[in-house]
Formats: C-alpha cells, sequence, structure tokens
C-alpha cells in the first residue's frame, strides 16, 4: 500500500514537473516575444527621435533664413528712404534752379 501511494505521489510530482516546464517555456516565449516588440519599438522610437531632429535642423535654418530676408528688407526699405530723400532734394534744387532762372 505504502509502495503505492508512494508511487502515486511520485507519479503526481512528476505530473506537476512537467505542468510547471511547460509553463516555464510558455513565459519564456512570451518575454522573447515582448523583448523583440520592445527593441522594434526602440527602434521606431529612435527613427522618430532622428526625424524630429531633422525636422528641429531644417526650422533653424528657415528661422535663419526667415531672420536674413528680413535684415535685407529693412536694409532696402532704409535704401529707398535714402532715394525718396535724395530725389526730394533733385527736386528740390530743380526747382529753386528753375526759379532762379525765371527770376533772372
Amino acid at each position: 500500500r505504502q509502495l503505492g501511494a508512494c508511487q502515486q505521489e511520485v507519479a503526481q510530482g512528476e505530473l506537476e514537473k512537467q505542468q510547471l516546464t511547460s509553463q516555464t517555456e510558455e513565459l519564456v516565449g512570451q518575454i522573447e516575444e515582448l523583448n523583440a516588440q520592445t527593441i522594434k519599438l526602440r527602434q521606431q522610437l529612435e527613427r522618430k527621435d532622428e526625424a524630429m531632429q531633422s525636422t528641429t535642423k531644417d526650422l533653424d535654418r528657415l528661422d535663419e533664413k526667415v531672420a536674413r530676408m528680413q535684415r535685407e528688407r529693412q536694409e532696402l526699405d532704409e535704401r529707398k528712404m535714402q532715394l525718396v530723400e535724395s530725389r526730394a532734394k533733385v527736386d528740390t534744387d530743380i526747382a529753386l534752379s528753375r526759379k532762379q532762372r525765371e527770376d533772372a
């Protein structure tokens, strides 16, 4: 009787061992799958980060270009004002010269 009980206990232990081994293998498979997904997500994140850095550099270059164009526009506006003032002076000189000739 005792031998039969021992054999049954051993058989029960073996069954539990097989179940635990099977569960362990299943968990190891899930962990490997999660590791693979983590690697894939990390790579996606790195690509997005690189794209974002590239976009930031592009925006910085555009900001510099806009600033340069604004400076050029300001310089052109100043030059235009100088030309307008110069033209007004020339017109005044011409008018004075005509007046002097008429008076003479």
